[in-house]
Parts: C-alpha cells; sequence; structure tokens
C-alpha cells in the first residue's frame, strides 16, 4: 500500500553515521487571540533518528488524540493514540496536532534527525519523492484524492524547480497544477497554515497566488485528479 511518504528508508545508525546529524526546532501555537487549543500544521524538516512521537511532541504535554495524520488510500485520518497503532513521523508527511494553553503561549519541540537534504556519501543534498496515491477506489471522475504533504527538507525550495511523474513521463508542478493545461493532474489551490497566526492560506503553484517556494515547516492539503503520482522535490 502506498501512503503520503518520503521515499527514504534508512535505518538510524546508518543515516547518523553517513549523513552526519543535526538538530531541528519547530514552535508549536495555541490560539492566543482567544486563549484557544492551538490548530498547527506541521513537517518534518529531517528524517528524526526516533520516529516516535513521543520523542519529537511530547514536550507539548498530551498528545494522544492531539495529533494526526491522513491516509490518502483510505481517505481518513489516523489519530495518535499510544501504544494502540503503529504511528511512526516520516519525511514527507504532513501532521495536525493541537497545542493546548494550559502549557502558556507557545511550545517548542526539539528532536535530531539526519542533516537537511539527507547528503549522500559526498556529502550531495538527495532529490525527494513523495507519492500522491489517491483513494485505493477513487471517485468516478476523480481517481485522486486528498493528501497532507510535508515539504521534506529545511530550506525553501522553489515552486518552478519541482516536478510530477506518473512513471512514464515528468512534468512541472505548474503544468500539473493548470487548470487550463494538457494534464490538470493536481488541484491548483493548496492549503497551509501560518500557525503563529491560526490562519489558513492557498497557494498557487503557477504563481497567481502565494509563496513562490515551498516552506520549511509546512504542511500542505493537497488534491490530486490523477492517481499514483508522485511530487520530485530537488534539493
Amino acid at each position: 500500500m502506498m501512503r503520503t511518504a518520503c521515499f527514504v528508508v534508512l535505518a538510524s545508525l546508518l543515516l547518523a553515521t553517513v549523513a552526519g546529524a543535526a538538530t531541528y526546532t519547530e514552535t508549536i501555537y495555541i490560539d492566543s487571540v482567544n486563549n484557544a487549543t492551538g490548530d498547527d500544521w506541521v513537517a518534518l524538516r529531517g528524517v528524526p533518528f526516533n520516529p516516535d512521537p513521543a520523542a519529537v511532541f511530547g514536550g507539548l504535554g498530551r498528545i494522544d488524540n492531539n495529533l494526526s495524520k491522513f491516509d490518502p488510500v483510505g481517505g481518513n485520518g489516523i489519530l495518535y493514540m499510544s501504544g494502540i497503532e503503529e504511528f511512526n513521523l516520516l519525511l514527507g508527511e504532513g501532521y495536525f496536532i493541537q497545542a493546548s494553553p494550559s502549557g502558556g503561549g507557545t511550545y517548542t519541540i526539539s528532536y535530531t534527525g539526519v542533516a537537511d537534504g539527507v547528503p549522500d556519501g559526498e556529502g550531495n543534498m538527495t532529490d525527494m519523492w513523495i507519492s500522491l496515491p489517491g483513494l485505493a477506489e477513487g471517485l468516478p471522475g476523480y481517481p485522486g484524492g486528498q493528501h497532507w504533504i510535508g515539504h521534506p527538507f529545511n530550506h525553501a525550495v522553489a515552486w518552478t524547480d519541482v516536478e510530477v511523474t506518473d512513471g512514464t513521463q515528468t512534468i512541472s508542478v505548474v503544468d500539473a497544477c493548470d487548470p487550463a493545461g494538457a494534464y490538470k493532474w493536481i488541484e491548483p489551490f493548496w492549503t497551509y497554515r501560518e500557525n503563529s497566526e491560526q490562519n489558513a492560506y492557498a497557494v498557487d503553484p503557477d504563481g497567481i497566488t502565494g509563496d513562490p517556494n515551498l516552506l520549511p515547516g509546512k504542511m500542505y492539503q493537497v488534491f490530486t485528479h490523477k492517481a499514483n503520482i508522485a511530487l520530485i522535490i530537488p534539493a
């Protein structure tokens, strides 16, 4: 079964030895305006050596039922519950995390992982592939589906450098998102959140609206019209 995940499966010890280590931090926000629970969309900036959610998000306090990801094949969200279901954190996935106001205005998570870009033995960064499988049983005329993807680097990447492949041809993400173009593989508007503002925004890879780059630490909600495609994000 394909899941929205980066095609990087490496042992933590090997990664630590070959690629070197880095420490990553992310700020998790509450809804400070209303002194209410914060709804944050986040992505990992590196491959964590310990993929257990408690090791990465444990500083937020209770994360059971407050952390979730999305299964694009089944078309359903998956809640984290300690000891009940395997829920490893992966590069290329996006996560929804709720932060309680009882702990203050913000939280900082910190974890150690592989250096940015998963460098090879010569120190060269690795391009990342993120699968967009779509639903196991796509809707008529809509064979794709919803995906929560995470930007898999700790640096911005220009939309114009991102590509999409279906295994037989590779096109730019701009062409894949162009509603007037020949492909129409992906919905043109991708949603993300500015967690510090607790607001959602839309970005369009063809440059009509939003930031011209994929941004570090962001989770993007993406809808596809074609099954079994993959993003290629260059280092």
